[in-house]
């Protein structure tokens, strides 16, 4: 047999097993990139709105350990988050995810990191990822935007594991009284 036949056959082969399985329903997402042992997987449970600020906050909770975190975002993103949780989506109000879908694009995580090596700010920084026909994208947002976007869409979110000991305690600390929590669906 031919060694170029061969390839091509396994090539084939391999194609349409990739195709057949859903990796994101199996939870063998691919992750390019990155170390899955350096990143823990959050869902948002729940929004807060700060009655003193008029403030609103997304809850996650890791969804295999005990972390909880909070990022405070735009009210509006809070009712979207609400409302797509509870199955009243506005239809056409998320123009990223109006352009994601209309493009055949699936997002499928958002993941947010330290600073990258050598950069001049500490800021945290963020990514959604997703694909379109086997091809892999990613967009940088803010974090909030990110977690925000993924809520929304009910994909998880990654984040890096150094992050999450230092936004706990911002989290604690800003949890008030005068907070009502809003529980949702963990995505």
């Amino acid at each position: 047999m031919d060694v170029y036949l061969v390839v091509y056959i396994l090539v084939y082969v391999f194609a349409k097993v990739v195709s057949i399985v859903d990796f994101r329903r199996t939870g063998a997402i691919l992750l390019p990139r990155m170390n899955p042992a350096a990143y823990s997987r959050f869902g948002v449970t729940g929004v807060s709105f700060d009655k003193a600020t008029g403030r609103s906050r997304l809850l996650l909770s890791e969804t295999s350990g005990t972390a909880r975190l909070a990022f405070e975002v735009e009210p509006h993103q809070a009712g979207e988050v609400i409302l797509h949780a509870n199955g009243y989506a506005p239809q056409n109000s998320d123009v990223l995810q109006l352009f994601l879908r209309a493009h055949g694009f699936r997002l499928m995580y958002a993941r947010i990191t330290g600073a990258s090596a050598g950069s001049a700010s500490s800021a945290a920084r963020a990514e959604i990822h997703y694909q379109q026909e086997g091809r892999l994208f990613q967009l940088e947002l803010q974090p909030a935007q990110a977690v925000a976007l993924s809520a929304r869409a009910a994909t998880p979110v990654y984040i890096d594991r150094r992050l999450i000991p230092g936004w706990q305690q911002r989290s604690l600390e800003s949890g008030r009284q005068r907070e009502e929590v809003l529980p949702i669906p963990a995505l």
